[in-house]
This record gives C-alpha cells, structure tokens and sequence, in this order.
C-alpha cells in the first residue's frame, strides 16, 4: 500500500503542475510534510505541496522592501490564488478546490477523485497548495534524515505523534502542540541522551568537511535563512560522530519510557527551551524576547532561530489548560510504563540507569517541575506575570548568594559597615515605633456617628429638637 500510496503522490504532483503551468509556466512544486518524511500515521494522508512561482518571490520581495503597502500585497496575491484555482476547478480530476487568501501561509485545498489512493475506498487523496512555503521543505527533510539513523527513531517518532493524538494534544488550534512540534521534541531527547547526532552543529560539520553553498545551493539558504545540514549518509560514511554506548542496548519500551520521564522530571521547560539546533539544554527561554513565558514549554524552530530576523517558538500556540493536559498524560505515561518495565522484568539494570541517568549518581529521581505557579501576581524583578520575586529565576547576583548584603560601605544612620541606610534594621525599628505611637494617640470618630467625646453634633441635637416637638 505505501508503495501505491507514493505513485498516488506523484501522479498528483504531476497533474497539479501540468494545470498550473499552463498560466505560470515557471511553476515548481515540492511535496513536504509527512509524506516527505516518511512519517505518516494510518489513515492520514493529506498531501502537502508548497509551490514556488517566481511572481509571487518578487511580490514577497518587493513588500519587504517597503516597495508596495499591505492592501496592494495582498491583493495582487489574492488575484493569483484565485487564478491557481480556476484552473484546477477546470480539469475533471479535482473537485472541492477553495481558496485560504488570509492565512499565515495562502493555501489552496482540493481532492483528487481519480488519485487511486489505496487507503480510501473511493481512492481519492486530499491535498493542500501552500505558497511561499519552502522553509516548510526543509523541515520535513532534516526530520527524515533523523528518523533515517536508526528504525528505533522512527518507530519512538509514530509512536508519539499517535500518542498525542489518541489524547487530543496534537493541535495547536486547540492550544497544545502540533505534530512537527512533536518530532521536534522526540528529536532533542535522543540528542540529549546521546542516541542522535545534531546535524546543524557547525564542528560536527567541520569535522565531516562539510561546506555551505547558499549562493549554488538553493535549499541551503531560503528567505535569508540558514537552511542546510548534514545529512545521515555524510554522518554514517564520515564515522566521526559515535552513538553513546549505553543507547545501543536499549529497546523500544525503555526508549519510550524515557521519553516521557525526561519531559516529565528532568527538563526545565520553565528556564530552558528544546533546540534540536543545538541538541542540549543550553538555550535560555528569555532569548525569546516578548514571547516566553515561564509557565510554558518553549520550542525552538530549528530555522527560525530565536536570532533570525523571523524568530518562530514552537510553543506560542500553548495555552495553560492544553499545557496542563501534556503534563498529566507525561505524568500518568511514566508511572505505567515504569511499572510495565518492572513487571516484565526488562532488564531491570538498564530501566534504573534511565531511571537516573540524567540525576545524581545515587540515580534518586529530581523535583518535578511545575507546570505552572499558583501566584497570579508580577514579579519585582523580572515584571513577568505568575510567580513572586523569591522565586523568580532571573534574580540578581546579590539575590543568589548567601542572603547578605555585597554592600562593603558605613551606614549613615548607625555608622555600622555592611549596609546602607535604605538597609538600616535601627532605622526601620525606629520608624516602626513611631507609626504605633502615632496611631494610638489619634482621634477616632464615635461609632454612632457623633463627635468628638462621644457629644452629638448640632444637626443631630436639631433633629432631636424637632422629634421632642
């Protein structure tokens, strides 16, 4: 079926080009997504094409520039899709075809009723034209070169796209993630545990004597983006990167456990974002300037890097409640596969060391980190919204030493040395007992309304002048 499923793919590809040059010949169109990368799940198979015309690269071009304004931008981008459209809804294969002119990304959707999909009875094969879209090539393609390693990869990859879907939190329209960002986060814990390379790491691409060619290479530099990689061939024919030993014995059940403890009890996703551009926890979430918050995961795409001129989190789509939900399922996932683990008896040995492997060497299972915190106010320090400043963890260095003062000067109020006068402890008794005594000794107003000494005032005494009468 997957071998009928790949001819399908192609002969759509070839008839969409055909009914689309014939108004721009220059048309080219690249298959992405999950069936580039080899990563559908059952049942899922929407095709998805981005398709680069040279009109619609100058229009782009030229708004960047500044050259036309917003309105004229899109509605000359309007016009094409619209004629992209006739000319599909012209040939007898494609039916339901509309166009999306207000997305991030313009889209035209349609079916092919004559695909012979062997998945569909009717043998139809749903599609999607995204334009402009090429960064989303890329995406799919260093994906498929990590599933490409080893068939555990992969296997670990369907595994947990189909796991967030069986749960509901694999839809960033429903505030949790999407599937890419899924893979995405498959991808960094094999890289942290030592069982996948990073392919964008520039040493490891000195070593293979690997070099860019933005200006030849056209998938290597797209909208002003760094776009290349290693891919598994030069890694496995190189032979300079080398798998950690301990990844080599482990099976598919323990791989999966571990996927869901080091989400659930080592990764500090409130201080620390997922990169599998870098491939360890080294990327702090404030790199996101405006857009990170500490109660959220944050994912780094692994293009548009937290320094391009197009910086792209991940996880911005995350809301708390869909964030809550991801948590409880990694939470309930740990406690029953370890118990499966230990009940099937998997070499015990090999569970305890994922156990700890990321801990101390008693291999003692760290903290759990909160999803997020109960306090609603803004901190003092950092003005970000949802913890206190004594948990803030931007704090200053004076705040992460011992609790003393650095400061080394004479107070000007007790002529002590150590601290300021602002800091002063005689300064604040004093001031303490001065606001007590003040406030015993005032005045307060009788309860009933009278005066001072309890004696009515002379509106009440006239009012009870006229009740006697």
């Amino acid at each position: 079926k997957q071998r009928k499923l790949q001819e399908s793919i192609r002969n759509l590809q070839n008839k969409l080009s055909k009914a689309i040059s014939r108004n721009f010949p220059d048309v080219r169109l690249t298959v992405y997504g999950s069936c580039l990368s080899g990563l559908a799940l059952e049942g899922s198979h929407d095709v998805d094409v981005s398709v680069y015309i040279p009109e619609l690269d100058h229009l782009k071009q030229d708004f960047d520039a500044g050259v036309i304004s917003a309105s004229e931008y899109e509605r000359k981008m309007k016009r094409v899709l619209f004629r992209i459209k006739g000319s599909l809804q012209k040939s007898e294969s494609f039916v339901e075809v509309f166009a999306i002119a207000h997305a991030r990304v313009p889209v035209v959707k349609g079916v092919d009723v004559r695909a012979k999909n062997p998945y569909e009875e009717d043998g139809s094969l749903a599609f999607d034209l995204c334009f402009l879209n090429d960064i989303a090539v890329v995406n799919s393609s260093l994906l498929r070169e990590y599933s490409l390693f080893d068939n555990r990869v992969r296997i670990l990859m369907l595994s947990i796209k189909s796991f967030a879907k069986l749960n509901k939190i694999a839809s960033a329209a429903n505030g949790t993630l999407s599937s890419y960002s899924w893979l995405n986060l498959v991808v960094f814990y094999l890289q942290c545990i030592g069982f996948l390379p990073t392919l964008q790491c520039p040493k490891l691409m000195e070593d293979h004597g690997f070099q860019p060619d933005p200006s030849g290479n056209r998938w290597h530099s797209i909208n002003g983006l760094e776009t290349f990689y290693l891919t598994e061939k030069i890694v496995s024919q190189g032979q300079v990167w080398e798998q950690s030993p301990l990844c080599s014995d482990v099976n598919l059940p323990v791989l999966l456990y571990g996927f869901f403890n080091f989400y659930t009890n080592v990764f500090p996703q409130q201080t620390v974002a997922a990169s599998i551009r870098l491939g360890e926890m080294s990327l702090q979430k404030t790199s996101f300037k405006g857009s990170s918050k500490l109660w959220r995961m944050c994912i780094e795409d692994c293009f548009e890097t937290y320094y391009s001129h197009c910086p792209h989190d991940l996880g911005c789509h995350l809301k708390e409640r869909g964030q809550e939900q991801m948590y409880d399922c990694f939470d309930q996932m740990t406690n029953d596969l370890e118990y499966l683990l230990k009940q099937e008896n998997v070499n015990d040995k090999l569970v305890d060391t994922f156990i700890g492997m990321f801990c101390s060497d008693t291999g003692a299972k760290p903290k759990k980190q909160p999803t997020k915190s109960t306090f609603k106010g803004k901190c003092d320090n950092c003005h970000q919204v949802g913890h206190k400043r004594v948990d803030c963890p931007l704090k200053s260095k004076k705040e992460q030493g011992d609790g003393h003062s650095s400061f080394k000067g004479r107070c000007n109020n007790c002529q002590q040395i150590g601290h300021k006068r602002v800091d002063c402890p005689q300064l604040r008794k004093n001031m303490n007992g001065h606001a007590s005594n003040s406030s015993g000794g005032s005045h307060q107003k009788h309860k009933g309304g009278r005066g001072r000494g309890g004696k009515p005032t002379q509106k009440q005494q006239k009012q009870e002048k006229r009740s006697q009468n």
